[in-house]
């Protein structure tokens, strides 16, 4: 099954920095069986800056997501994109590697907990940053129209500049 996607992301800095990027892709999804199937995505970015020269980049993902049964679904995904990093107006060149596990307890209450490892490099300063992180979650469906939720994030993240580096934690 294929789809058409498209993405469109302004950001204006109090600074009078913007970011703009248009992202059109496409999205196929194939079905190895009724529980097992695999997901790819393709496109490219259109990124313009407003201090940065713009970078007209491809970007994909690829998932195998297996629903386990109709409360279980666990998945595996692998990325690279072109990205803006938030606060500071750099384009990064990352990839990732992704898990999430999701399962739904109760009828109304889905617990979640997922891995992320990756690497990315800052274009202007040749700067490698590498990063893991944890998530855990937990959704709670109160009524048809409320829900409540909560949410713990764990992130390293190792920063290598010029041969030296600097450890972070989030």
């Amino acid at each position: 099954m294929f789809s058409l996607m498209y993405m469109y992301q302004y950001t204006d800095y109090a600074s009078g920095l913007y970011y703009k990027s248009h992202s059109p892709g496409i999205r196929y999804r194939y079905s190895f069986s009724r529980q097992l199937y695999s997901e790819a995505r393709f496109g490219y970015d259109l990124i313009r800056t407003s201090e940065v020269d713009s970078y007209n980049k491809p970007y994909f993902s690829l998932a195998i997501i297996d629903d386990i049964d109709r409360n279980t679904r666990a998945s595996l995904m692998f990325g690279k994109r072109y990205s803006l990093r938030m606060g500071n107006d750099s384009i990064v060149d990352n990839w990732w590697l992704q898990g999430e596990y999701r399962r739904y307890l109760f009828a109304r209450f889905l617990g979640a907990a997922s891995f992320y490892y990756g690497e990315g490099e800052y274009l202007l300063t040749n700067t490698l940053v590498k990063f893991f992180g944890i998530t855990v979650s937990a959704h709670y469906e109160l009524t048809r129209q409320i829900s409540a939720y909560v949410q713990y994030n764990f992130l390293r993240s190792r920063t290598w500049m010029e041969g030296d580096f600097m450890d972070g934690y989030y």
